[in-house]
């Protein structure tokens, strides 16, 4: 993106002459026409200065605008007064165009020769190509001389200016989103955006890549979703899976024929609340003082109280390599859609800004990648009948280790060794880590009541309904 262009100028690059099917047009319109064709060499005389800020792209874009016009009026006919105002119309459109193709090149030159913060933020919230008002007043058959020469604009959006999008501000649904977005609710954050674009009528993927201080990125949060819908939907699907085992702790396996993914799942009922279970995950850089297969557990990143990006090294059985993984999570508070805490889990697909943070030790670990569609399901249960706080924890990870073989004893370990030793590690500490207040999770979770103090009052919204759900299921059985 910090890269300029310069467009190379050719026979192609010129405007070419207008056929003359002006017989029979008004003077006034022929003085249009020539005013039409006036300012589409304007664009060009003023094109060194384009092409210092503007793309290729852009500038192109711009020529197929000018063309379908100019094609229109060689081709129009009517009376005086429908030519007068078909050129009024297209030369508004050519205003637009050129001040909308300025304005891109503008902001593209402002970030790209901004402050190294300025430009990191540029790179993270990525600005779409400049877009043009569409006229559906210019035919197809108007528009055929165009196609045969250039490829058509794709379909375009609103342009939406700066001044339009800060007014969103006051906007409730907006207001609404934004807190949605800080509390982790990002399902409603996204239902409420989509219901102010499609309420207003305005393109907010558009507003919200252009201007990000406004809110949450509608396009970003589409995302989100989808992969929120994979993850659930892959931790509810046990086809293809092959059981291990299925007593108080459920785990599963299945291989990917043909590449190198293995998938895990693991099921688990713990009797303790579900904010103790979320720090033992979120205090990810103490996992390595209870877990003795973990060999190093750091926090690289916290960009958010719900999101962060994790090294984990795990130590394998002679003759295999000790294998590590980087990893960003972000927990989404599900509690209205699927009453649980979701928390995404994938590697990052560019680690260059992670490398100066990364351990030297990793070059000697095998690493492996953990794909998108990996989850840990926090679900609160009814507590038992001494009060005490249930959650049931289901996790899914698809891991790539870049092996192509990866040998039954291997396996067999991570399912029939490893993993029971983990589940009844994490029970042990769960019982005596919240046995006193002093202990080092209690006062990690007190350090944050911005995250652990949100989710006692969110479970308590549904805890009568939990206790009726659970009720009706004894009933039941």
């Amino acid at each position: 993106m910090g890269q300029l262009c310069s467009r190379p100028k050719t026979v192609e690059d010129k405007p070419a002459a207008p056929t003359d099917n002006s017989s029979g047009l008004s003077d006034q319109h022929k003085h249009n026409l020539a005013s039409l064709d006036g300012q589409h060499h304007a664009a060009y005389t003023m094109q060194p200065q384009l092409e210092t800020q503007a793309s290729e792209t852009e500038l192109s874009e711009l020529d197929v605008v000018v063309q379908q016009l100019r094609n229109n009026h060689n081709s129009v006919t009517g009376s005086a007064p429908e030519l007068l105002q078909q050129w009024d119309h297209d030369h508004k459109l050519v205003l637009d165009s050129m001040d909308a193709a300025i304005q891109r090149a503008h902001q593209r030159h402002s970030v790209d020769h901004g402050s190294p913060g300025q430009h990191h933020h540029a790179q993270q919230h990525s600005i779409p190509s400049v877009y043009l008002h569409t006229t559906p007043q210019l035919s197809q058959s108007k528009l055929g001389h165009a196609h045969q020469h250039a490829p058509a604009p794709p379909v375009q959006h609103q342009h939406f200016p700066q001044q339009a999008a800060l007014a969103l501000q006051d906007e409730p649904l907006l207001k609404q989103a934004k807190q949605a977005y800080a509390d982790g609710r990002l399902l409603q954050a996204h239902s409420k955006l989509q219901k102010l674009s499609d309420l207003r009528g305005i393109d907010y993927l558009q507003s919200g890549n252009l201007y990000p201080e406004i809110g949450p990125d509608l396009a970003g949060l589409s995302a989100l979703k989808s992969k929120v819908d994979e993850g659930l939907a892959d931790l509810k699907d046990h086809n293809g899976w092959v059981v291990s085992r299925d007593d108080d702790l459920q785990v599963m396996y299945r291989h990917h024929a043909g590449t190198s993914v293995h998938s895990f799942k693991f099921s688990a009922d713990f009797n303790s609340p579900l904010e103790h279970v979320l720090a033992m995950s979120r205090e990810f850089d103490l996992t390595h003082l209870w877990n003795r297969y973990v060999l190093e557990s750091l926090i690289l990143a916290e960009p958010s109280i719900f999101q962060s990006t994790l090294y984990a090294a795990s130590w394998l059985p002679f003759p295999f390599p000790h294998i590590d993984v980087v990893v960003e999570a972000r927990g989404i508070d599900l509690a209205d859609e699927d009453r649980c805490l979701l928390i995404l889990m994938n590697t990052p697909e560019d680690l260059t800004d992670l490398a100066d943070v990364i351990p030297a030790a990793s070059a000697k670990r095998k690493r492996a990648d953990i794909l998108p569609g990996s989850c840990i399901r926090l679900q609160p249960l009814a507590p038992s009948a001494s009060g005490q706080g249930r959650v049931r924890a289901s996790v899914i990870t698809h891991m790539d280790p870049h092996i192509k073989h990866v040998p039954a004893m291997l396996l067999n370990f991570v399912l029939k060794v490893m993993s029971p030793f983990i589940f009844g590690t994490i029970q042990k500490v769960l019982k005596s880590e919240f046995s006193s207040p002093d202990k080092v999770l209690p006062c990690r979770m007190r350090e944050k009541p911005e995250l652990y103090g949100l989710v006692g009052p969110r479970i308590a919204e549904y805890i009568h309904q939990l206790q009726e759900e659970d009720t009706l299921l004894a009933q039941q059985a």
